[in-house]
């Protein structure tokens, strides 16, 4: 049976804002020439490309972007699914930027891409220390939890969650990473998939996709890794069960 893999971007092969570690591109190159994998991420190909080297990028089996709304195969788009969001949901953005009680407001607080949008109160424009700042008052103060629950609660037809450190994402119902996994079966038939995500608990970005894997039998894995480095350790290890299996068989 064919072995198929499924990465989150942030956070399982990046780390949360930053660029792929050259030493984790070195070995993932490996892994990608010899695996088929797809990448799969909220943000746009051009924010992708930003992070994954352009190499591994254009080798993988596929990349998923805007939350799998987009697929590129060998470097080009090969779907696009489009959606006009409700003039009620673009005003409850922008009041959330508006009204927010964070003292920063950087820039970049609301983008529109295929299939979502993607609203920040401090704004994607902010550097790390800002990011880490806002993250730590959200945590107490509750600002995009309280945002997710108005718009889940809306009865407009949309799901938003978390997304990174300092956004929230919000998608039309259904439209989610958990339509990844149809579309890898689709070009993979009868293959487990392996999905190594950043964030599946509920209310994740992930959980999507880990409950529509869970959801198709136990041949597939979705598995929560906090760090690109803890990706690492687990593909290393999976490569040496592998290489183990086949002296085994060898021996035998």
């Amino acid at each position: 049976m064919q072995q198929v893999f499924i990465f989150d971007v942030e956070g399982a092969v990046t780390s949360a804002a930053g660029a792929m570690d050259a030493g984790f591109a070195r070995f993932f190159a490996g892994f990608v020439a010899q695996h088929p994998v797809y990448l799969v991420s909220a943000r746009s190909f051009a924010s992708i490309e930003q992070h994954v080297p352009q190499d591994i990028f254009d080798a993988c089996a596929g990349v998923f972007a805007n939350n799998g709304a987009e697929l590129a195969v060998g470097g080009r788009i090969v779907y696009s699914k489009h959606h006009e969001f409700h003039p009620m949901v673009r005003l409850a953005c922008e009041t959330f930027v508006d009204t927010t009680w964070f003292p920063l407001r950087l820039g970049g607080h609301i983008d529109e891409t295929p299939g979502m949008l993607r609203v920040s109160s401090l704004g994607r424009k902010a550097a790390i220390a800002e990011r880490r700042r806002y993250c730590a008052w959200d945590r107490n103060a509750g600002e995009r939890q309280n945002f997710i629950d108005a718009i889940n609660a809306s009865g407009l037809g949309y799901r938003a969650a978390l997304c990174g450190e300092i956004s929230v994402r919000i998608s039309p119902a259904g439209w989610d990473k958990g339509i990844v996994r149809n579309e890898v079966l689709r070009r993979h038939p009868s293959s487990a998939m392996h999905y190594y995500g950043a964030d599946l608990g509920p209310g994740g970005c992930g959980e999507p996709l880990a409950a529509a894997l869970h959801g198709a039998g136990n041949i597939h894995t979705a598995s929560q890794v906090p760090a690109y480095t803890q990706t690492w350790s687990s593909l290393v290890h999976y490569q040496r069960s592998i290489t183990r299996g086949a002296k085994g068989l060898s021996a035998a």
